[in-house]
């Protein structure tokens, strides 16, 4: 297991040796290995098994941030919901910021 304090420099020893993948943006193309998510569940995982099998309505609730490492500026609180396409409606991103 790794130790919290090393998680940072095992990704990047990782990383290093990962080909680089650009992700479309609103604003362009960006390096998604900046992309940063911490998804949060109950004990018994009901969102992430909720998301899994694709029920109408499920949510995933997220904390974002673009950077490397440690969130330094910005962070977003995120609740996606899953709309079945059949229904008419599309899928929901809805988010604020923490400062």
């Amino acid at each position: 297991w790794i130790k919290t304090e090393d998680v940072s420099a095992v990704k990047y020893a990782v990383l290093k040796h990962l080909p680089v993948f650009l992700q479309k943006t609103s604003t362009g193309e960006s390096d998604a290995q900046l992309t940063n998510s911490v998804y949060l569940d109950n004990d018994q995982l009901e969102l992430y098994h909720g998301r899994l099998d694709k029920k109408q309505g499920a949510i995933a609730l997220r904390l974002r941030w673009y950077a490397t490492g440690e969130p330094n500026g910005l962070v977003f609180v995120e609740r996606k919901t899953h709309r079945d396409k059949w229904t008419g409606e599309t899928s929901a991103k809805e988010r604020f910021i923490v400062h």
